[in-house]
């Protein structure tokens, strides 16, 4: 169910992450680089989220869009 929420939403997902990290050509370096990518893209889908939900809100109770568009 996670890795079904994290697709929804744009970020890698733990299955695909564990398999990437497994792979025999992956150094301790390029683990890290690759962990460090896949957390700022996680943290930027975030705060994209925050901010479409507060834009969603806002023009509900201004009455720009339906409850059922919200």
């Amino acid at each position: 169910m996670a890795n079904k929420m994290l697709d929804d939403i744009g970020v890698t997902n733990y299955d695909d992450v564990e398999m990437r990290l497994n792979q025999p050509e992956m150094t301790p370096q390029k683990n890290k680089a690759y962990l460090n990518k896949i957390i700022n893209d996680a943290e930027l889908s975030r705060s994209q989220l925050k901010g479409y939900q507060s834009a969603v809100t806002k023009q509900f109770k201004s009455g720009k869009i339906s409850e059922a568009e919200m």
